[in-house]
């Protein structure tokens, strides 16, 4: 990560936790109530967001854009919009997905120490998703554009726009990328509603200038690290559900940031382009380390032995998974899990080349892809650009490719 990243980062970060903290005013709520409704999202907000200096990053990337050209976007109006609203939201809806996935994928946070679900935990973090949610609505209606009503409106139908999609998303999540689905046991399901389909559509399978879509290109890519021919369906349900999980979020912050620059220009599929090749590889990286011991401290943050292996414990298919099985066709899922069952270290030693030699490599190629996508001739390309070393973090990646 580029040092003047690190700071952009940091300046972000302050701007909308001050921001979350005037309108929620945590500090008036009972200590017990604060707890429940708000030290998590207090907690996620100040730490490294990626999701928020990327809406900022990109609208100051378009806006260089639109200087470049002549056109010089309007500054003297909703100074905070860019800079910490749109920002805010962002991070917002992240947290709120964070908070649901921790009961959707049973995480460390609902389990109480022996490992069993709590179901009091459970019900916290439930109502806190809730709240949130109509907080945040809340915030939109009262903070953002209020003297522009269609543009509020489209600030509260993209932040609707993107719920939808991550919760179409979690439905395939759960009953569709099974390992019976891997097997062939399970028959996938290719559509899921017209909106969701058409996003996917589009991103994935829209031709560029060489007629190549991205999805051609992951797929080619794939079958270079040992995907199996047959598994094509399979790995191309993953990529799809990256795309509305992870895809929606980033792709839909870059509209928006561009629609309320009143953005006209090819600055703006230079964008979308870049944030639908950066959401899944931000989604690989995670997927790659998956299997990493909770007691690698330093790589592993807030990270317990019930996190190690949640996809495996899951029964959820990754893109690494998907290799993995590809070319250790005599193993199943059931011999990993009794690994984990041994130790962590045992099922790390068995997925470890596999994420060195295939994840690994994947992740840094879909970082470069994605950074072909933007103008180096803009201003602020640096800054926009090194969001995808996330992809070779030697923070994430050090003990896989260790000897």
């Amino acid at each position: 990560m580029d040092d003047s990243r690190k700071i952009g980062m940091n300046e972000v970060r302050n701007r909308i936790v001050a921001e979350f903290i005037r309108y929620s005013q945590p500090e008036q709520y009972e200590p017990q109530a604060k707890n429940y409704l708000f030290d998590f999202m207090l907690e996620r907000l100040k730490a490294e967001g990626v999701r928020s200096y990327f809406t900022f990053a990109v609208s100051e990337y378009l806006k260089a854009d639109m200087e470049q050209k002549g056109i010089l976007p309007d500054q003297t109006q909703h100074l905070r919009l860019f800079d910490t609203q749109l920002p805010l939201l962002a991070e917002w809806l992240m947290g709120i997905m964070y908070l649901q996935n921790h009961v959707l994928d049973f995480k460390h946070e609902v389990r109480a120490s022996n490992g069993q679900i709590d179901l009091e935990v459970v019900h916290k973090r439930l109502i806190a998703s809730h709240y949130q949610k109509d907080l945040l609505y809340g915030y939109i209606r009262d903070c953002v554009l209020t003297d522009q009503p269609e543009r509020n409106r489209l600030v509260l139908d993209t932040v609707q726009n993107i719920f939808h999609m991550v919760d179409m998303a979690q439905f395939w999540d759960k009953k569709n990328s099974s390992f019976a689905h891997f097997c062939g046991k399970k028959e996938l399901l290719t559509t899921l509603h017209p909106k969701a389909d058409a996003f996917i559509q589009e991103m994935l399978y829209q031709p560029d200038a060489s007629g190549e879509t991205l999805m051609d290109w992951l797929w080619t890519k794939s079958l270079e690290y040992g995907v199996k021919p047959s598994k094509k369906r399979v790995t191309e349900q993953y990529f799809k559900r990256v795309c509305l999980e992870n895809g929606a979020l980033f792709v839909m912050m870059g509209d928006l940031v561009a629609a309320l620059l009143h953005h006209q220009g090819s600055a703006k599929e230079e964008v979308r382009r870049f944030a639908i090749r950066y959401a899944i590889m931000c989604q690989l990286v995670n997927d790659n380390v998956d299997t990493l011991p909770s007691y690698y401290e330093e790589a592993t943050i807030a990270k317990t032995p019930q996190d190690t292996a949640c996809d495996l414990k899951n029964n959820n298919i990754t893109w690494i998974l998907i290799v993995y099985f590809s070319l250790n066709s005599n193993k199943n899922r059931n011999e990993l899990l009794n690994l984990l069952q041994q130790s962590e270290q045992d099922l790390f030693d068995e997925i470890k080349g596999t994420v060195k030699n295939c994840g690994y490599p994947f992740g840094k190629q879909l970082a470069k892809l994605a950074r072909l996508q933007l103008n180096e001739g803009n201003k602020y390309y640096k800054e926009v650009e090194d969001l995808t070393s996330f992809a070779y973090s030697p923070r994430k990646y050090k003990y896989y490719l260790r000897p």
